[in-house]
């Protein structure tokens, strides 16, 4: 491992970003990363704003990037030139927040560890009831270290790591994730990732995480025809998976797949496909609410009432357990369990334990409309 007298990197932490069109946003994120950077690499993408030159206000050094519908090529362009042992990446509707840390005395009294991955905490409406994961943003400036991936990239060492070999999670130290407006979130994907993504898919290199994710973005943008498509796609994929009971070494988004498709089939009445991604589901990621729910959900539209009592009450102590390696609603974790809870007992007729789920439900959500009426029901009883 170098010594500090043999450390090669003149400053010790660069912030790299890509941008395009973010005056709205960078002077906050610029302004968050300030008091802890040595340098700030800006790689704009063809702003037609005041991008740059807010940039270069911040002192930042600005490269141009001929965008190729490829994200790590980009972020790759930044990696290039940082000469810091440390890099950061954010981007531009991020801000860094530092809480009782002093990052850079931490940074360099830092050893084996080779990256970081910090606590994302969505500022945007409604994100509350979603479950952040930690991201890997800051990384140690290596021979090797390249983004892979022309779309959800990230960053891999092309090489061995002696002397680096921990991960952690960096406690004190947060990004908030402020996001854009609906109607950005959705021209963004019309124009920029649903176009990336399906000229992947036509070339046929699309895996299970990236056509879920296609399949997502079409449901949001409206084109649902096309996000059927897409899910069925990756349902063929998984399919083989299923039938065998391994879990696919593709992981990412493979949560949210199985519930979406599990959802659906509960919808569609197919009870015995429903079955089998929610055995396979559970026991590859027993802690996902979703999942433990909508299993629930199955014994209850089965009419094994008693059955599905368990997976409820599951979902309602499962608390701070929960598995945050995807997001999902909060509402799986209180009102909707304590609803279907409520349910469960008014099908066994047992008016008092439905009466105290009901409540729950509302004490969750006071506007539970559902809630409300069935304790009006309760009530006759």
């Amino acid at each position: 491992m170098p010594t500090a007298s043999q450390n090669p990197f003149p400053l010790l932490l660069s912030l790299c970003m890509i941008v395009k069109n973010e005056a709205q946003n960078l002077p906050r994120c610029l302004s968050s990363v300030q008091p802890y950077v040595d340098e700030m690499i800006i790689v704009d993408t063809g702003s037609t704003d005041e991008s740059v030159a807010i940039a270069q206000q911040f002192g930042a050094q600005v490269s141009h990037f001929t965008w190729c519908n490829d994200f790590a090529a980009a972020r790759n362009a930044g990696l290039s030139l940082a000469t810091g042992e440390w890099i950061l990446v954010l981007d531009a509707d991020e801000e860094l927040v530092v809480e009782n840390l002093d990052l850079r005395q931490c940074l360099q009294a830092s050893t084996a560890v080779r990256e970081y991955s910090l606590l994302l905490v969505n500022q945007h409406q409604g994100a509350n009831n979603q479950t952040p994961p930690p991201l890997m943003r800051l990384f140690r400036n290596l021979p090797g270290v390249q983004y892979v991936g022309c779309f959800h990239e990230h960053a891999a060492y092309a090489q061995p790591t002696p002397g680096f070999d921990r991960s952690e999670l960096l406690v004190g130290v947060k990004i908030f994730h402020y996001g854009y407006a609906p109607e950005l979130k959705v021209q963004k994907m019309r124009d920029r990732n649903i176009p990336l993504l399906e000229s992947m898919r036509q070339r046929g290199e699309l895996g299970l995480m990236r056509l879920t994710c296609l399949a997502d973005m079409y449901e949001v943008t409206g084109n649902l025809e096309q996000s059927q498509a897409c899910f069925q796609e990756a349902f063929d994929l998984l399919l083989p998976h299923l039938l065998q009971g391994v879990c696919p070494t593709e992981t990412g988004y493979l949560r949210f797949l199985l519930y979406k498709i599990a959802w659906q089939t509960l919808e569609a009445e197919n009870y015995e496909t429903a079955q089998l991604l929610l055995k396979n589901g559970l026991v590859w990621f027993p802690n996902y609410p979703p999942l433990v729910y909508l299993a629930g959900l199955l014994l209850c539209y089965l009419g094994f009432y008693r059955g599905a009592i368990p997976y409820f009450q599951a979902c309602l102590e499962i608390g701070d357990r929960y598995d945050q390696a995807e997001p999902f609603d909060k509402a799986y974790l209180t009102s909707h369990p304590a609803f279907s809870l409520g349910r469960c007992w008014m099908e066994l007729r047992q008016w008092q334990e439905a009466r105290a789920a009901f409540q729950l439900a509302l004490k969750f959500d006071p506007d539970y409309v559902p809630a409300q009426e069935r304790l009006a029901e309760i009530a006759e009883h």
